[in-house]
């Protein structure tokens, strides 16, 4: 039985498909830069910065961002590359955390965090690049304090910042006006927010922007040459919000003193759960492993299919197999391919061409030489006759114009040429 190159080729694909396979698959598959996060919050940047229109998406402060003459960036990178980023301004609406402390339990939380959540080793980072004259925006509607921060791994976010955000005992207005007169409430009359819940210092190092009875809606927080604005209404630049009252004034104000036009801002969105890898990345991890898997197969079957096309199977034959033509056979091969298309006319242009090319030559006078005085130059010349030679000559020029020639007659005019050769002397 002959196997074909294709079919030893196909199998050895297969094989060398089921063994990458059971490789890849044996090993973790599941390496995504978007980490699974339980329950997203439905405006979280990493959806409504670009294709969520609901009341409760942010892609209008996304886009507010960009008509006021700024860069808007969707940032996935952890806050230790915020010094790389050339941005003075970063958004954090709603991010995810891990509160420590668990209000209706009074147990601390698990200690897996995602690396994605806001936790206490988040605000050194944070606080190193406020400290530079940088300025931060934090929206949350909750930001808790464990029940025992000075224990090791039990603090939030909250307790490293000094800042808590919890729900007011008995929330008043739902319009604020401005507290105190400044760049950050410039040119606004009041802004809207219907959250419950108010802002708490544990150091009261910040003044109140937007207030009630029940607390502080807006705190700015100074931090070395920065500021940490922090407010309690997560929605309260959602599409739904950001045009009530003066709350898209609000942050116009707050986007002119954190950066100039033209400058990028930054929306949080790596504690949302859509990070990107902050060192040792290549394009090659980038990919994933299905994809390197693709890559990967597409490689190898390639270079298998190279190496069996160009691959021999056994000693190379000979096209000739020892056989060797005579140039009888060539001229009796043509002359059958001329007398089966009947191109007997073509056949004796060929021939006379040469013959009167082979006769000017031997003769020593010029090809173009006119045919009456090419016979007298051979008759004298030579013993050919003069009368013999024209009248050949004559003929081929008649049967050529006429385009018809018999095969007999070709072959008697042939013969008279050869003759001639023989007597002029032309090999």
């Amino acid at each position: 039985m002959k196997i074909s190159r294709e079919l030893i080729g196909m199998l050895v694909l297969v094989c060398v498909f089921i063994v990458l396979t059971f490789v890849f698959a044996g090993g973790s598959i599941q390496e995504s830069s978007r980490l699974p996060i339980d329950d997203i919050p439905p405006n979280a940047v990493a959806d409504s910065s670009y294709n969520n229109t609901r009341s409760s998406g942010s892609l209008g402060a996304f886009s507010l961002a960009r008509r006021l003459g700024y860069r808007p960036i969707a940032w996935r990178h952890s806050w230790s590359n915020l010094g790389n980023s050339g941005s003075s301004t970063l958004l954090i609406i709603n991010p995810s955390f891990n509160a420590a402390f668990n209000p209706l339990s009074g147990m601390n939380g698990p200690s897996d965090t995602p690396a994605t959540y806001l936790t206490a080793s988040d605000w050194p980072t944070l606080q190193s690049w406020l400290k530079l004259g940088n300025n931060a925006i934090l929206l949350t509607s909750n930001l808790a304090r464990s029940s025992s921060p000075q224990s090791s791994g039990s603090s939030t976010f909250g307790d490293a910042a000094g800042i808590v955000v919890n729900t007011a005992t008995a929330p008043g207005r739902r319009n604020f006006s401005p507290c105190l007169p400044g760049p950050y409430t410039s040119g606004i009359l009041s802004v809207f927010s219907d959250s419950d819940a108010r802002v708490a210092q544990i150091l009261p190092d910040g003044p109140a922007l937007f207030a009630d009875r029940s607390g502080a809606l807006a705190v700015c927080k100074p931090v070395g040459a920065g500021h940490l604005i922090v407010i309690s209404d997560a929605m309260f630049f959602s599409n739904g919000e950001l045009a009530r009252s003066d709350n898209a004034t609000f942050l116009a104000n707050l986007l002119a003193q954190a950066g100039r036009t033209g400058s990028p801002v930054l929306f949080d969105e790596f504690h949302h759960g859509d990070s990107v890898e902050d060192s040792g990345a290549t394009m090659w991890s980038v990919l994933g492993k299905p994809i390197q898997l693709a890559l990967i197969q597409g490689s190898i079957a390639v270079i298998v299919l190279i190496f069996i096309l160009a691959m021999r199977f056994g000693k190379p034959i000979s096209l000739t197999q020892g056989q060797t033509r005579h140039t009888g056979e060539y001229v009796a091969s043509l002359a059958s391919l001329y007398r089966r298309a009947g191109a007997s006319t073509i056949a004796l242009e060929t021939i006379y061409r040469n013959f009167l090319r082979d006769l000017c030559s031997r003769l020593g006078i010029s090809a173009d030489t006119r045919l009456d005085i090419l016979a007298r130059t051979a008759a004298k010349r030579t013993n050919v006759s003069e009368s013999s030679l024209r009248n050949l000559l004559a003929i081929c020029e008649q049967r050529l114009d006429e385009g018809k020639l018999h095969e007999d007659e070709l072959i008697e005019l042939v013969r008279q040429m050869e003759q001639i050769r023989k007597d002029v002397g032309i090999a």
